[in-house]
């Protein structure tokens, strides 16, 4: 252990024997300042404040409150269409971010290689080289649009976490014996194919967390309750559990999005093989290789999980 860790670790030791109740602040500091510190740049289709029930999915809102402990590790927000329009999104995820922390900046997805968007992303990413994680809760519009106008930049991500992927002959069922026979849609792939090609064909690390890892960790909308979630959102998640009984036969809630989340926060509670990625029969389909920089994860213990998640949403100031 070299000597500086070593000093790191006797001060903050001292501090816990000598009952020093700055303790958490200084932990606190080191923790941001650490380079282990993952920096985020989320990328949302935030529905939860749209005024069309079938369409106000409030995961995106919900994923981006796990990050309310934690508003420094949010290097910027963006916005896309996805689950609603692109006024929807932008609108949500303003007021869910400005209500988690007025420190973070959120900007509009735009196809345009001047629009702030793209510049900010430069900005902070060229800052902070192969440093930011690029969390994908929605359609990959906006990191295509960075990839055109911006190809040495995307480049320098650290890696793409993207909410989507299936493999080969996998149908979005979560209850097969439902009356309905309905099925949900890979919505982040199909919304927008011709950007999720231009993500794929990219040398960088990209995590998928498809279908079955959300389906592994059903959360019931009562579980919410003591949570630190706006009222709204609760609301929400209450009507969104109750659409997908009738819809799909689902008991509560699939959390797609805060899964994402949590892959972020807790990489080894997943399980990742290595893939190559095909669009097949309209699919984006993953098929297992020996290596590849890209991956497909499914959660260890879906119950932990779960847990962690409420428990990171019932925030202590």
């Amino acid at each position: 252990m070299r000597e500086g860790s070593v000093m790191k670790l006797i001060f903050i030791v001292l501090l816990f024997l000598s009952g020093c109740t700055s303790l958490g602040v200084h932990i606190q500091k080191y923790v941001q300042n650490s380079p282990s510190a993952n920096k985020v740049w989320l990328d949302a289709d935030f529905a939860c404040k749209g005024n069309q029930p079938a369409k106000a999915d409030p995961d995106d809102c919900v994923a981006a409150w796990l990050f309310a402990r934690r508003p420094w590790q949010i290097v910027g927000v963006s916005t896309t269409g996805g689950n609603d329009t692109g006024e929807v999104a932008f609108h949500a995820g303003l007021a869910t971010v400005t209500a988690i922390s007025q420190s973070i900046s959120i900007y509009r997805g735009e196809d345009s290689c001047s629009s702030p968007m793209v510049i900010a992303f430069a900005k902070v990413v060229s800052a902070s080289p192969k440093e930011v994680t690029y969390l994908a809760l929605g359609p990959l519009t906006n990191l295509a649009t960075v990839i055109r106008c911006r190809p040495e930049v995307a480049l320098m991500i650290k890696e793409v976490v993207f909410v989507g992927g299936r493999r080969d002959g996998q149908r979005f069922k979560p209850n097969p014996n439902w009356v309905w026979h309905l099925e949900m849609r890979d919505l982040n792939f199909e919304v927008d194919p011709s950007a999720a090609r231009e993500v794929f064909a990219l040398k960088i690390p990209v995590v998928m967390i498809g279908f079955e890892a959300g389906l592994a960790v059903p959360i019931h909308a009562s579980a919410f309750a003591e949570t630190n979630i706006p009222e709204y959102l609760k609301e929400r998640l209450r009507e969104w559990s109750s659409l997908s009984w009738v819809l799909w036969g689902v008991e509560g809630v699939l959390p797609f999005d805060p899964v994402a989340v949590a892959y972020v926060l807790w990489p080894q509670e997943f399980t990742c093989e290595a893939v190559i990625t095909n669009i097949k029969g309209g699919n984006l389909v993953v098929q297992n290789v020996n290596f590849s920089s890209k991956t497909f994860c499914t959660v260890k213990d879906p119950n932990q999980l779960r847990a962690e998640i409420l428990t990171l949403l019932v925030r202590k100031d």
